[in-house]
């Protein structure tokens, strides 16, 4: 009798374990099949910036029915000294994204602002937040401006 319960308790679990993860599997398939890629390019990022003192990333800051994302991603190099990064997001709708670099130098703002300025970047900023993080627009791409009013780059669907 005892050996039936204990049989029945670990197959119980096992199914359970097993359900639980083709649901997560599922869900994975579902989110992976109604979104799509799209890749941010800094095609000239400041010579002057290209150390491990500076870290260049994007905040994928909302989508265009309003939701709230806020995730940060970080920019990879090429061999061309290019940076890119692949931001994730559901298909059929534009999101809003900004670039910001951190800052682990000793340059101040005014310095990083000068070498963003020079490589044709604009609305350059000192955020709230991190201390060290300087934000700036993409020449060429597309704006808008989200509901606190901050200009961000736009990228519009398909």
């Amino acid at each position: 009798m005892r050996e039936a319960i204990v049989t029945g308790v670990v197959s119980g679990v096992v199914t359970g374990i097993i359900l639980a993860i083709i649901f997560w599997a599922w869900r994975c398939l579902i989110r992976w099949l109604t979104s799509e890629v799209f890749k941010v390019k800094i095609k000239k990022p400041p010579p002057e910036m290209l150390t491990n003192k500076f870290k260049f990333g994007v905040l994928y800051v909302q989508d265009e029915d309003e939701t709230i994302r806020n995730t940060t991603h970080w920019f990879k190099k090429k061999r061309t000294g290019k940076l890119y990064v692949n931001i994730r997001h559901p298909r059929n709708l534009g999101f809003q994204y900004k670039c910001f670099v951190d800052n682990h130098s000793k340059c101040n703002f005014s310095q990083i602002s000068t070498y963003l300025a020079g490589a044709g970047y604009t609305d350059i900023s000192l955020g709230v937040g991190k201390p060290d993080r300087v934000w700036f627009i993409i020449p060429g791409n597309p704006t808008a401006t989200d509901s606190r009013g901050n200009l961000n780059n736009y990228y519009y669907p398909v």
